[in-house]
């Protein structure tokens, strides 16, 4: 039995003994059954409300169980595109580790990380998309390599590099301050 129905067969048991109401017992008594019918009726309110908010936490556990799912899922896809990202820049820039310092196994404060500009590095601008590209001496030997950028090959003539400037031209203009004549801006 529920406890409505304890309170409700507690009152039938009342009526059905004949106690008399005006008496000082049998007021007692109502007053005692009809206490014990109210607190009955907001312990079954209660009740109610505890199963809907039970309800409630288990649909919340759910959706985060489901967000928890989500984000390991995301996690693992940004780690994918990171070596995605990685895989691409090595292919479109094969020397960019060497280039620029990065090495994804050290740690990022290593000072070892850093470019050692002393060596000979050289600016170049992309034909096809006008981007200025650093690379170094083994880049220029090998003769060609991608842009980054937009992906054009770009091939390198180093065979006029004795006696003028990568361009090809041979003769310094002295009204240009140690430019030649093309105007590449490359020192002589």
């Amino acid at each position: 039995m529920t406890v409505n129905e304890k309170a409700a067969y507690l009152k039938g048991l009342f009526d059905g003994l004949d106690i008399k109401k005006d008496t000082d017992e049998g007021k007692l008594f109502a007053s005692l059954i009809d206490t014990i019918a109210e607190m009955a009726s907001h312990i079954h309110e209660l009740e109610v409300q505890h199963d809907a908010i039970c309800d409630e936490l288990d649909l919340i556990e759910e959706a985060l169980e489901d967000i928890d799912d989500a984000i390991d899922d995301l996690d693992s896809d940004l780690s994918d595109l990171d070596d995605d990202l990685e895989e691409i820049t090595e292919m479109i820039d094969p020397d960019y580790e060497r280039l620029y310092g990065y090495d994804e196994d050290e740690d990022e404060d290593d000072d070892d990380d850093v470019v050692d500009w002393e060596e000979d590095y050289y600016e170049l601008t992309c034909p096809s998309c006008g981007e200025e590209i650093v690379v170094d001496e083994d880049v220029l030997a090998k003769g060609e390599m991608k842009c980054p950028t937009c992906g054009e090959d770009l091939e390198f003539d180093l065979s006029s590099l004795e006696g003028g400037c990568s361009c090809g031209c041979q003769d310094e203009d002295e009204d240009n301050e140690g430019e030649c004549d093309c105007g590449c801006k490359h020192e002589h």
